[in-house]
């Protein structure tokens, strides 16, 4: 990923958070629908534009799978 490619994928996410913040200063239930709304899309395109997410292998001791059950602790 190039680094305004990296810049875009940031933009988008602010913009998300921005819309966030806009929802939760909303009084009114379809302003906050709506803002809420445009920051899903706004996440989504940001996912998209950033390409295949890292995944762990499922050994790892970082992977959620082998930590999160409330009668373990995660790795230290």
């Amino acid at each position: 990923m190039s680094v305004d490619e990296a810049a875009d994928v940031d933009a988008l996410f602010e913009l998300g958070c921005d819309r966030l913040r806009t929802a939760l200063a909303a009084t009114d239930l379809k302003e906050v629908s709506r803002q809420i709304v445009e920051a899903r899309s706004l996440f989504a395109a940001a996912e998209a534009a950033e390409g295949p997410a890292m995944t762990l292998p499922p050994t790892s001791p970082y992977a959620m799978d082998s930590w999160a059950s409330p009668h373990t602790t995660p790795p230290e």
